[in-house]
């Protein structure tokens, strides 16, 4: 499933976890050039914004739904 995220003003994941998304979750997403700008060096957390995208490149994978911070 592509899913679009918050960070980045909505980067699209691919997500193939066995616990269900809804907008609004919170997601652990690997690093890229903006994050690491941003966060820091290393996976970052970012939320859920649609459980659909339209961009149909190459996409990085979401590591985990977050469940706790």
């Amino acid at each position: 499933m592509r899913i679009t995220v918050k960070e980045g003003n909505g980067l699209s994941y691919e997500y193939d976890g066995s616990e269900p998304l809804a907008v609004g979750d919170t997601v652990l997403c690997p690093e890229n050039w903006v994050s690491r700008m941003k966060h820091g060096p290393g996976p970052f957390p970012t939320t859920v914004l649609s459980l659909e995208s339209a961009y149909t490149g190459p996409c990085s994978r979401i590591i985990r739904k977050v469940t706790d911070l």
